[in-house]
């Protein structure tokens, strides 16, 4: 049986205004990279995790205005938690599979093809590329992307305005 984790998140404050954030009990080979980045106006999260726990939840004591939560490309490790912001960005030439989102979304090592797995499995990661659960009813099996639409659709040139700071597609 998979150990519980006694927190899903761990956070590296940088600076005043940006934090890393990063899920722990997942392998290296998915363990995305999360940019909080502090606005005047607006917050803005760069990807959103694997969405095995709840990111908007292990955060909130870290928010104080609106978040948009910005995702760099399609794969699961950077949408899983995506869904729980009001403002979801993408760049425009994805974002419509976020609709019905069909691409692989594998924790299991032996998913994924034969030739991937010996590199996959390590001694902290041997059946799961995630090596706990993040409470005690987790059932890792029904583990899946859930669908959702973007709000604003990027393309390049576009400008993502917090208020104090401008981030440029």
């Amino acid at each position: 049986m998979m150990r519980v984790a006694d927190h899903w998140y761990d956070t590296r404050k940088l600076t005043n205004e940006l934090t890393l954030i990063y899920e722990p009990h997942v392998h290296p080979f998915l363990r995305c990279n999360i940019w909080h980045l502090r606005g005047r106006d607006k917050d803005l999260l760069v990807d959103t995790g694997l969405g095995v726990s709840s990111l908007k939840n292990a955060i909130a004591d870290k928010i104080d205005k609106l978040v948009m939560a910005l995702a760099t490309h399609i794969h699961y490790d950077h949408v899983g938690c995506l869904r729980e912001f009001d403002e979801r960005l993408m760049y425009s030439s994805e974002s419509a599979a976020m609709l019905n989102y069909s691409e692989f979304s594998w924790l299991r090592i032996a998913d994924f093809p034969q030739n991937y797995q010996a590199g996959l499995r390590t001694d902290d990661y041997q059946d799961y590329l995630i090596n706990a659960r993040p409470d005690e009813n987790y059932d890792i099996k029904n583990y899946q992307v859930t669908s959702t639409s973007i709000t604003r659709h990027l393309d390049e040139g576009d400008v993502i305005d917090l208020g104090d700071k401008a981030l440029t597609v």
